[in-house]
């Protein structure tokens, strides 16, 4: 070009013939394609950074016709969570569901129903593997519309969630037998909120202090101590909740007929998933 940048050429040229087939001429056209010629290496650098990005991506990112009958596009991903490779969904769609376990697979089909009727979904199943393994699936998934608002297809996400359905799982047991140990044991237990409030007393507390377990649940920790004790219990409190460290020390509580009884207790900071207390736990003896 008269800048000296260079240009991308495309030629295309034939012959034109006599009246005896014999080459008279030749005619040609020559195009300036170098604008679509990057535009065309773009997208094809960014479809490079995108298929880089899903063969990276821990979840199955997929795409299908509406009714899915089809099965458009299966990322990497399918092979490790499902043990099968993408080319067998693809070529059997209906692979996703078969591999459903029987006791989740018309909750599956609900789902997918309701999907394409429109509402986006996001459900969890098992899977049974072709080794017989059962995972757990979480598979989420909505209706792209073109620019016109139609619908054209559906793409979702499927991840492994088998890890966090097993902690869930421990996490429940765990809780089933804390709830167990605190309801059988002999030593007086209870859990307040920040504002002094009863959340949680075991039977053995409720019988100390003469009221029932829901009574309790309305009272707050300072309803039970007599005034002269109360000054006592809120440095102890406060200690306890900045220190993080349990505290030890006696003094008496008012039963629900008015009588005084001396106790002594063992009071700790209850933490939450970020470290920061969210009430008081005694035990009371």
């Amino acid at each position: 070009s008269d800048t000296g940048e260079d240009r991308i050429i495309a030629r295309k040229a034939e012959y034109e013939r006599d009246e005896a087939g014999r080459p008279a001429r030749m005619i040609g056209v020559v195009q300036d394609v170098t604008d679509r010629r990057r535009i065309q290496r773009a997208l094809e650098k960014s479809e490079a950074r995108l298929q880089d990005i899903l063969d990276s991506m821990e979840e199955v990112v997929w795409s299908s016709s509406l009714d899915l009958s089809e099965l458009f596009y299966m990322s990497p991903a399918i092979n490790k969570i499902y043990g099968r490779p993408a080319a067998d969904f693809l070529s059997r769609p209906s692979l996703w569901l078969e591999m459903v376990h029987p006791d989740d697979r018309l909750m599956a089909e609900s789902a997918t129903l309701g999907l394409q009727e429109g509402s986006p979904f996001d459900v969890e199943y098992r899977i049974v593997l072709p080794d017989g393994g059962v995972r757990w699936i979480r598979n989420r998934g909505r209706i792209i519309k073109d620019d016109q608002g139609r619908p054209v297809r559906i793409g979702g996400v499927a991840s492994d969630v088998t890890d966090k359905r097993n902690a869930e799982r421990a996490l429940k047991e765990a809780e089933e037998r804390f709830a167990d140990i605190f309801e059988a044991s002999k030593d007086a237990i209870g859990y307040a909120s920040l504002d002094g409030t009863f959340v949680l007393a075991n039977q053995a507390f409720a019988d100390l202090t003469g009221y029932s377990k829901q009574e309790l649940l309305s009272r707050t920790y300072r309803d039970l101590t007599p005034p002269e004790h109360r000054e006592l219990q809120a440095q102890v409190i406060a200690t306890v909740l900045q220190a993080g460290e349990p505290q030890e020390y006696e003094k008496e509580y008012v039963r629900k007929d008015g009588s005084r009884i001396p106790v002594s207790l063992t009071v700790f900071a209850v933490k939450g998933d970020d470290g920061k207390p969210t009430g008081v736990a005694a035990i009371v003896k």
